[in-house]
């Protein structure tokens, strides 16, 4: 006779990871929340994709924090849009800090070259690691710890770059992709990145007391970009009129000293600025804006039939004529990497007749996302609403923001070393720097700014590209 075989003993149930797959489960849940009631396109979240992505997640056998962020990533794809996107909890945090005003890395900003493949600095945060190292934006990173960039993608690139402070990593850097490239070691580090530089610049091609303006760049609009900006203008108008006070004194004039806080021109820099806090963007614009109930954007939800706008207010209008005289001409200066809130405050000031644009058409991102954190920590980005100039022209791709005056322009000039004051015109600008010792010297660099800056201004106020 055959012996009966036994039944298989039963699996005795795992706690852990019941508890595991429920909190996962959660997570999903808050997800799909968010998405199905605040995503901007309705039409794709009550489409066929988006109702199958939801459905594989809700029925997703999750073990491990790697394939549920996996999953999740792999389900807001399904959306189609570019900018929602998931982020894991070094990602989502990096990120806080970076709209904090703080960073932890090298402080390079990058692109892939779509030619040479090779990796391009877009720009160098200063302070930083590879600002000390001497990196300059425009160069190119050809190897990253001995690895050829030209088999990275771009995130595998700032992946190699990113990494905890106090590590370090080598980076080759040539002056173009076909130059021989100088090994330099960094290594990473926390660091405050301002997002507002600003200088007084003091023109004396027309006149032996000087015409000045202040030339502002904004990197990024992080959640303290509106103050630093208007600090930095009251830093320089006090500057401005302590120097006139001084050069009086020594010339023994007897003469009023005029206004300082009247600028001959404000140019604000906006080039390479990918966008940020939306708020600060707003605030910024309301700086600048010497009048109430002036439009600055208008937002389309899913929810207002009526789109929601922000305005100038009385308060805020008056505090920008302290800050700027009104009859003050401001040139603001965009390019293809211009995104965003970016395009928010150029737009604004356009179509209010406060700003001419020079440069190059901006990059076109009219899409406002909205970070949700979620309970481990990690967190996505969801397109809430899109947004529209005052004039009611909505940007994209396809629509993005040109400028007044199409021009080339020399690059944004390293500031990091930069005085309150710069001087520039016919007799007084400054001399040029060997090559040989050009990132050998900090006094070389310095003045190697000045003359970026003065070639910049000369440019920028040229009559062939004022518009008044």
């Amino acid at each position: 006779l055959a012996k009966a075989s036994s039944p298989a003993p039963a699996k005795k149930p795992n706690p852990a990871a019941h508890e595991k797959t429920k909190r996962y489960l959660k997570l999903i849940e808050d997800v799909i929340d968010v998405i199905d009631n605040k995503f901007a396109d309705a039409d794709r979240v009550r489409s066929q994709r988006w109702s199958r992505a939801r459905e594989r997640l809700r029925s997703a056998k999750l073990r491990s924090d790697l394939e549920y962020h996996t999953a999740v990533a792999g389900a807001l794809r399904e959306l189609d849009d570019r900018f929602t996107r998931f982020m894991p909890p070094d990602e989502l945090q990096a990120l806080k800090s970076d709209l904090d005003g703080c960073m932890a890395g090298v402080g390079v900003i990058i692109a892939k070259c779509d030619r040479s493949r090779c990796v391009r600095v877009v720009d160098v945060l200063p302070r930083s690691p590879a600002a000390v190292a001497g990196v300059q934006a425009g160069q190119y990173i050809t190897h990253i710890d001995g690895a050829e960039v030209t088999r990275m993608t771009i995130d595998d690139a700032q992946a190699a770059l990113a990494g905890n402070p106090g590590t370090s990593v080598s980076v080759a850097v040539a002056a173009d992709a076909s130059s021989t490239a100088n090994e330099k070691k960094l290594v990473r580090r926390e660091f405050a990145v301002p997002s507002v530089q600003a200088v007084n610049v003091w023109d004396y091609a027309e006149s032996d007391d000087g015409q000045r303006c202040v030339y502002l760049r904004v990197r990024e609009f992080n959640s303290s970009t509106a103050g630093e900006a208007r600090e930095s203008l009251r830093r320089l108008n006090r500057a401005a009129v302590k120097r006139v006070r001084s050069s009086q004194a020594a010339s023994q004039l007897q003469a009023r000293p005029r206004k300082e806080s009247e600028l001959s021109a404000l140019v604000l820099d906006l080039r390479g600025n990918a966008g940020g806090v939306l708020d600060e963007a707003v605030q910024f614009c309301r700086l600048l804006l010497p009048r109430r109930n002036l439009a600055i954007v208008a937002f389309e939800t899913r929810d207002s039939g009526d789109m929601p706008r922000e305005r100038s207010t009385w308060l805020s209008a008056a505090r920008s004529r302290t800050a700027l005289a009104e009859s003050t001409p401001v040139y603001v200066l965009i390019d293809e990497m211009s995104a965003s809130a970016s395009e928010i405050v150029a737009s604004a000031l356009r179509d209010n007749c406060r700003a001419a644009l020079l440069g190059r058409r901006s990059y076109g991102k009219g899409s406002v996302q909205a970070i949700m954190e979620l309970a481990d920590g990690s967190g996505f980005a969801v397109t809430v609403a899109r947004y529209r100039t005052p004039h009611g022209q909505p940007i994209s791709m396809e629509n993005r923001v040109e400028p007044d005056v199409r021009a080339r322009l020399p690059p944004p000039p390293d500031l990091a070393m930069a005085t309150v004051d710069v001087d520039v015109g016919v007799n007084r600008l400054p001399g040029k720097v060997s090559e040989s010792s050009k990132l050998a010297s900090q006094a070389n660099h310095h003045l190697a700014a000045e003359l970026q800056l003065a070639q910049l201004i000369r440019r920028v106020l040229h009559p062939a590209y004022i518009r008044k």
